[in-house]
C-alpha cells in the first residue's frame, strides 16, 4: 500500500524530477483538467478537485514520513489539486490553460497570504492548503482577464 500512497503523492512519479518537481507535478493536472472540462459539468471537477485533496492529505502523510521532510519536493499532488482550482470554471482552451499555468506557478513559488501561512505549518494540511490558495489566485486572475476582455469568456 505505501506504494500507491507514494505514487499518488508523487503525481505517479512526475514529482520525482530532478529540477521543478512542482512544474512536472502540475503538468500532470493538465489533462486531468482537459477529461474533467471536456466531458462533464463543472460540479464535477469540483467534487474530483475535493476528493483528490482529502486524499491528497493522507498521501502527503505517507510521503512526508517516507522522505522524512516536512515539506517533501517529490510530492506534487498538492499541485495537480493547485491547478484544477485554477481552471474551474474557465473555458478549455490553450490560452486559459496556458495563463492557469503561468499564474498557478508563479503564485505556488512566490505564495502571498495566505499560502505563505499554509506554508509554514509543516503538516500535510499545510502542503496541501497553500497549493489551494494559490489555485485560487490564478483563477482569480484569469477570471480578471476574461473580465476585462483580453481572453474569451466561452471555448
Amino acid at each position: 500500500m505505501k506504494k500507491f500512497w507514494l505514487a499518488y503523492a508523487t503525481g505517479l512519479g512526475s514529482g520525482l524530477a530532478p529540477v521543478a518537481s512542482g512544474t512536472f507535478g502540475t503538468l500532470v493536472g493538465i489533462p486531468i483538467v482537459i477529461g474533467l472540462s471536456a466531458f462533464f459539468p463543472p460540479w464535477v471537477m469540483l467534487a474530483v478537485t475535493a476528493v483528490m485533496f482529502f486524499v491528497g492529505v493522507y498521501a502527503t502523510k505517507i510521503a512526508m514520513a517516507h522522505y522524512e521532510k516536512k515539506d517533501p519536493g517529490q510530492v506534487v499532488i498538492d499541485e495537480i489539486c493547485g491547478f484544477m482550482i485554477a481552471m474551474y470554471i474557465v473555458p478549455l482552451t490553450w490560452q486559459h490553460l496556458l495563463l492557469a499555468f503561468l499564474a498557478f506557478r508563479v503564485f505556488d513559488i512566490i505564495k502571498p497570504w495566505p499560502a505563505y501561512g499554509f506554508d509554514k505549518m509543516d503538516t500535510p494540511w499545510g502542503v496541501m492548503l497553500d497549493d489551494i490558495a494559490a489555485g485560487v489566485y490564478a483563477n482569480i486572475v484569469v477570471q480578471l482577464v476574461m473580465f476585462a476582455g483580453f481572453l474569451p469568456a466561452r471555448a
